[in-house]
């Protein structure tokens, strides 16, 4: 199994969620272990995605050097974590990534337009090889060795639109697709004044997001999924797991997770020494990309 690019360069233009300033973001080939690179074509500074350059979790997961941020990451780079795309280039002209529709579909139809290929350096991933955990109050995200990409999820919201919901996603870019991909970002009602107060969702509305009220869902579109929300949240994991270098072989798992703690998590990786690197072929009838 080879390391991947994508074929050639595209681009889509949208606006971003919390800023609500227009955005033009383009996807170029990268050669081998170049690894992700945004790029502030604005600010003319370069940005490597990697744990080390996190600088926020607040309701998404922000990168930065100096005082040049690029926001919201994580629905782009689901969609490039799930086609296993391990070198790209991305430049944007504003400081947040497209929301589109709050899921991961404008990205996966940009992947496929784009195209995808084989380099010559061989594809590696990282095998957890020890249980870690990270803990605030009654949310928790865990990484547990195992022989597949598996992700178990539930979540506990006190409002009968939401209330309990759980799915576990066995991985594959097909299975991604399908159970996944299309889920989109969402909130609650009773929350939106807080957070716009926070300055929060200043381009949030109903075409890029799912919002409930106390007992059902106030878009005139239907839901998706019947548990749209906790696919989401396993939307968002795949994308914050994806600012490590290689894909993650294990299983993960989580109640009421968060991009907060998905970030910790990618951290304690490092410190307790939780993963070895192996080579992908050995995987190769395991994980599929295909």
């Amino acid at each position: 199994m080879l390391q991947t690019t994508i074929l050639k360069k595209v681009e889509i233009t949208g606006v971003g969620l919390h800023t609500a300033q227009k955005v033009t973001l383009k996807l170029s080939p990268a050669g081998d272990d170049e690894g992700i690179t945004f790029y502030r074509s604005d600010k003319k500074e370069t940005i490597k995605f990697c744990y080390e350059n996190v600088i926020s979790t607040t309701l998404s997961t922000n990168i930065g050097v100096k005082d040049v941020v690029i926001s919201t990451t994580e629905h782009l780079m689901s969609a490039i974590y799930a086609y296993g795309i391990d070198n790209i280039h991305i430049d944007v002209d504003a400081d947040e990534i497209p929301i589109v529709d709050g899921s991961a579909t404008a990205f996966c139809m940009l992947l496929n337009e784009a195209g995808v290929k084989s380099l010559s350096a061989k594809k590696k991933f990282m095998k957890i090889v020890k249980p870690i955990e990270v803990k605030e109050k009654n949310s928790w995200v865990k990484l547990s060795p195992s022989g597949q990409s598996e992700f178990d999820y539930s979540i506990d919201f006190n409002t009968k639109a939401i209330q309990e919901q759980s799915f576990i996603f066995n991985f594959s870019k097909k299975n991604y697709l399908e159970e996944i991909s299309k889920a989109r970002t969402f909130g609650l009602m009773s929350d939106i004044a807080k957070m716009r107060e926070m300055n929060l969702i200043k381009g949030g509305d109903l075409d890029n997001a799912v919002i409930f009220d106390e007992c059902k869902v106030i878009n005139s579109s239907k839901l998706r999924y019947e548990d749209e929300p906790v696919r989401h949240k396993i939307l968002d994991a795949l994308g914050d797991l994806a600012i490590l270098p290689h894909f993650v072989l294990g299983k993960y798992s989580s109640f009421a997770g968060s991009h907060r703690l998905n970030h910790l998590l990618t951290k304690k990786m490092y410190e307790e020494e939780a993963f070895e690197i192996v080579d992908a072929d050995d995987f190769k009838d395991t994980i599929s990309f295909a």
